[in-house]
């Protein structure tokens, strides 16, 4: 049988938050086991694919399946546009009234979406749109005559968390701004709901306002302010602050104090001060307002898993959702009493959810529980040699060939050049673990500040993660569990921690990728290189794209990212650029 799973960013308007609007992308599972996925915004370039039909990621995952549409049996939908219904029945009344002839326009079309959702109109859009193909291509060949299953939000996560997972039936936990009508769902281990929360009462638009309160305008950029959080230090009164406007106990929380409020950043500011300017520095004041809605995060999804792990008698857990990327939040969980075990879905946020629709779309054809192998994420494009040859020639530009690429790489890290390292298939997800990554030498702090400065382009403090040959991670991570995704945080031993600054945090902590053999050979071979030139199994590891642009996919996106930034050289497939 073979599944597409999509995620579509289809957007009508509303002045509603939540609208699904980003991260669309394809996932293509064949007989049960998942064969590509991507995101769409690899391919337009557009961060995050805003407002994209995934036109194409479905391409590039029927090409590497070597299939057609009429090859497929099912396309689950990551969405249920019908949901919205309570979603708009349960809305604060603000955020219904219309206040100008256009947000009158706008609530018109969206009653108007839920009759025509009733319908089958949503369904018979995406199909529009998927033999329609994007214009700038040619569309995809053969007519779909399979079914469509439309999978809620929280069900995509849920899916994508629990079906693979190494744990036999996980508990699921699934938690972000929102899905439909939902910010929180708390899973049995046969995937049914236990426990709701509301879009209303929401952690990920919690944690939200507190990023727009430090300045910056996205909720993407929560990344950010978790690594600010660790420049910050306690304060009486800001914790007296979150206090008097969260609420947690009982395996309850409740936010609405700032997620129900109009302005959210102005209850903040009521209550901790000013919000930064986003051209300003960041004061003491700012960063230990990071600090504390980091805690106090943790503090209520940790209670929130701790109670459900015990109403439910188990101790294996599965999480997925925006808010999983929090890495450091995921330590808090993972050193629960209760968790024996937690796995993670790598790409937990929305990029996540054509995986999971496709699996949960499988689960529904085939009556069966799936049970993909799940060992890496390394689901994306690739590019053979002929491929790669052909793009340096057409960008005449010089370059030679290396006889073991791996080696020449670990030779220039290790003289102190920085890197771009472009091989094998692009990763799903938000991570680059290895396959299209910017890598430099951990050993000097300098090494990082010029990642940050020269190529990067982004703020000095935020913090690098490192790549750590699976065979040493316990001399390296004081926790030393295998962590693969590069998701979960742990800490750099003191002992350890001047011989790797460059991916130490102010904290002592680190957000590691342990690297073996087995999961990507001429990754190990590279580190394992540098090891014998510095005595050090370990390589500073980012993702291979500037500030504001998404991780690269194909060799022209990785020559223009090379050309465009202080990178000294780029190793690509089997060939090395130098400047």
């Amino acid at each position: 049988m073979n599944v597409l799973g999509i995620k579509p960013s289809l957007s009508n308007g509303t002045p509603l938050k939540g609208g699904g609007r980003h991260d669309a992308g394809a996932c293509l599972v064949r007989d049960g086991e998942i064969v590509a996925a991507a995101e769409e915004e690899r391919f337009t370039r557009n961060k995050h694919a805003l407002d994209e039909f995934p036109h194409f990621s479905i391409e590039y995952v029927l090409d590497a399946a070597d299939l057609s549409l009429a090859d497929i049996d099912v396309i689950g939908i990551g969405r249920d546009r019908s949901n919205r219904t309570k979603l708009l029945r349960d809305a604060p009344a603000e955020h219904l009234v219309p206040t100008s002839p256009t947000d009158l326009f706008s609530l018109f079309r969206e009653v108007s979406t839920q009759v025509a959702v009733r319908r089958g109109v949503h369904v018979d859009l995406v199909d529009r749109e998927i033999h329609r193909g994007h214009p700038a291509t040619s569309p995809p060949t053969g007519a779909f005559t399979g079914t469509y299953e439309t999978v809620s939000h929280h069900r995509c996560h849920a899916a994508s968390a629990a079906y693979c997972a190494d744990a036999d039936r996980p508990v699921v936990v699934t938690v972000d701004a929102r899905g439909e009508h939902d910010s929180t769902v708390l899973w049995d281990r046969d995937l049914r709901r236990v426990k709701t929360f509301s879009a209303a009462n929401s952690i990920g638009v919690f944690y939200a306002a507190g990023v727009n309160y430090l300045g910056y305008p996205r909720g993407w950029d929560a990344g950010k302010v978790m690594g600010l959080a660790s420049h910050g230090e306690y304060r009486e009164r800001f914790d007296a602050g979150f206090d008097s406007l969260v609420e947690v106990g009982g395996g309850e929380y409740d936010v609405t104090a700032i997620t129900d409020a109009s302005d959210p950043v102005g209850v903040l500011e009521d209550t901790f001060g000013p919000r930064r300017p986003p051209t300003d520095e960041f004061s003491q004041r700012h960063r230990d307002f990071a600090h504390h809605l980091q805690s106090t995060t943790e503090r209520i999804v940790t209670h929130l898993v701790d109670s459900h792990l015990a109403d439910v008698g188990h101790d294996r857990l599965a999480l997925a959702g925006g808010v999983a990327l929090n890495c450091k939040l995921n330590r808090e969980i993972r050193r629960l009493d209760r968790v024996a075990s937690l796995f993670v879905q790598p790409a937990a946020n929305d990029s996540g959810l054509c995986l999971g629709a496709a699996l949960e779309a499988v689960s529904r054809a085939s009556g069966a529980r799936p049970d993909p192998t799940f060992d890496t994420v390394y689901y994306g494009p690739g590019y053979d040699t002929a491929a790669i040859e052909s793009a340096l020639t057409t960008a005449n530009v010089d370059y030679e060939s290396v006889a073991d690429p791996a080696v020449r790489a670990a030779a220039l890290l290790a003289e102190g050049n920085v890197i771009g390292w472009f091989q094998g298939r692009m990763e799903f997800g938000p991570r680059a673990l290895g396959n299209r990554s910017i890598l430099a030498n951990p050993t000097a702090q300098a090494y990082a500040d010029e990642v940050n400065r020269g190529v990067k382009h982004r703020e000095s403090w935020r913090p690098f993660a490192p790549s750590i040959l699976d065979d040493h991670r316990s001399e390296y991570l004081s926790d030393g569990a295998a962590y693969p995704y590069m998701i979960v945080l742990d800490s750099v031993p003191e002992a350890k921690r001047e011989e790797v600054p460059a991916v130490t945090h102010v904290d002592g902590t680190t957000r590691p990728q342990t690297v073996s053999k087995a999961d990507n050979p001429r990754y190990y071979d590279l580190i394992e290189a540098f090891h014998r030139h510095t005595g050090v199994p370990v390589v500073l590891n980012t993702s291979f794209n500037v500030s504001g642009q998404p991780i690269v996919e194909s060799p022209e996106q990785a020559l223009s990212t090379f050309y465009s930034t202080g990178l000294d050289a780029l190793v690509i497939g089997e060939y090395l650029l130098t400047k």
